[in-house]
């Protein structure tokens, strides 16, 4: 019994060493060999506590995989068709844990276990099916959250933009008394704004190289006709000067 314990100890400090050190396939080892992923260290932390601190995002996925079996199934495609299909009543195996574990990240403040999460298959299988349920995610992080889960959700969701919805996600957020979400929505319209001009600027420079291009193929076509035109001239000139004399050159 004695020897057991001691066991479990071993594999639960072990796993909290791997967690720091990234070390992910040795999380997954130790987990197989029975680590407990609920295991507090010294300071009262788990292995996802630490994982969500120290931003290990593939320990976070992994330490879920194991948690929730069901995320892997809902991130796998080819668990369930008909839930990849638009418009169809299927849901892929563990959606409704994978939703409410985002709330729960998200409620907790946890923006590591929230990009985890949206990895696992919540992305596809809740958010991006359900633009209802997203919008209704994004206002309850600028309630309750920091800037960092909101990042998270407009950075690796399903897409929205900040811009478009700058309003109502300022106005949501200073509600709630969040000034730190106020200035990341903030933050974000401007990377946003230089983004679309960045793309506007690459696109007028395309246009203007394919103006450019299409100028000297046409340019080129001319000059090619114009010599064989001046090389006849040339010609006839040539000929009718020798037979008849003097010819007008600017004819």
């Amino acid at each position: 019994m004695a020897n057991t314990i001691s066991l479990h100890l071993n594999l639960n400090l072990n796993l909290h060493i791997a967690t720091m050190l990234d070390n992910a396939d040795r999380v997954t080892a130790l987990l197989r060999l029975g680590a407990d992923p609920h295991a507090k260290n010294a300071a009262g932390s788990s292995v996802l506590d630490m994982a969500d601190f120290l931003h290990k995002t593939e320990i976070a996925k992994r330490l879920l995989r194991h948690l929730h079996p069901q995320l892997a199934a809902a991130a796998n495609p080819n668990a369930n068709p008909g839930a990849a299909v638009a418009g169809t009543a299927a849901v892929a195996p563990g959606a409704g844990i994978g939703a409410v574990e985002l709330l729960n990240a998200i409620r907790t403040n946890r923006p590591t276990l929230v990009r985890a999460l949206l990895d696992l298959g919540v992305r596809e299988t809740q958010l991006a099916r359900d633009p209802g349920f997203f919008r209704g995610v994004l206002l309850l992080a600028c309630c309750v959250a920091g800037g960092g889960v909101v990042e998270v959700l407009v950075k690796y969701g399903p897409g929205v933009s900040v811009v478009q919805n700058e309003g109502v996600l300022v106005q949501v957020a200073a509600a709630a008394g969040n000034i730190e979400v106020v200035a990341a929505v903030k933050a974000l319209v401007e990377i946003e704004r230089e983004r679309e001009k960045k793309t506007q600027a690459r696109l007028a420079n395309a246009s203007s190289s394919a103006v450019v291009l299409a100028k000297d193929r046409t340019s080129s076509d001319s000059s090619a006709g114009g010599h064989g035109r001046s090389a006849g001239s040339s010609f006839g000139q040539s000929s009718e000067s020798a037979v008849g004399g003097h010819a007008n050159a600017s004819f």
